[in-house]
């Protein structure tokens, strides 16, 4: 059973769709309104395009992220995010600390929010409309 804080592996079609690749990925939330779907965050281990605001660093070598299973340093890009089918997702690795999901959530809530500031006719409409969209995303960060 997946959940939130796992890190699995997600199949990432080619831009050309002849393929995929396996990427590493964080769960954040299970979707509420919709069985088998998941938010999740991409994982990088080209860490020299560290955002040190948005991205948070994992070192497999630290107590703290030892659980990960991941063999170099990494980045948890929290402002790539991307709501997958369950189907897309090929095999557990291990799990960041409940502490780093949260500051993951929290990421993501404080870049949700500069969003609607910058763009404001895209949050103002879904949150005047109620609709299941921005209902869902509201959520996804709650849990």
């Amino acid at each position: 059973m997946i959940k939130p804080g796992d890190i699995v592996l997600f199949k990432y079609p080619y831009t050309d769709y002849t393929g995929e690749k396996r990427r590493p990925v964080v769960i954040i939330a299970e979707r509420p309104d919709f069985e088998n779907e998941f938010l999740i965050t991409f994982l990088t281990s080209q860490t020299s395009d560290f955002n040190k605001e948005w991205d948070i660093e994992l070192e497999p070598e630290s107590k703290r992220d030892h659980q990960t299973n991941l063999k170099k340093k990494t980045l948890i890009k929290t402002t790539k995010l991307m709501i997958i089918s369950y189907s897309r997702l090929t095999g557990k690795i291990g799990s960041v600390d409940i502490f780093v999901l949260s500051q993951v959530k929290e990421n993501i809530k404080r870049w949700l929010t500069l969003q609607c500031h910058v763009i404001p006719s895209l949050c103002s409409r879904a949150v005047s409309e109620r609709s299941e969209e921005s209902l869902s995303l509201r959520s996804f960060l709650l849990v």
